[in-house]
């Protein structure tokens, strides 16, 4: 992927945060979604989206579906 492309689903990410990340933890804003349904709001594939979510400035944390 080139860095243009990462750069653009960055700001992609950022903004989808922006508009849905309404879950407030540890003083962070979550989106309750998994990978794939975040990748597709994106445009990208679940592995185009883990790539850019292992930056430092983004956390993951997983959970199981009603616990």
């Amino acid at each position: 992927m080139s860095a243009k492309g990462k750069g653009h689903h960055v700001e992609a990410l950022l903004g989808l945060i922006d508009l849905e990340g309404d879950f407030a933890h540890a003083g962070q804003r979550w989106l309750k979604a998994d990978q794939p349904t975040i990748a597709a709001k994106l445009g990208c594939s679940p592995r185009t989206l883990r790539n850019i979510i292992k930056d430092p400035a983004f956390v993951t944390h997983r959970t199981r579906l009603g616990g």
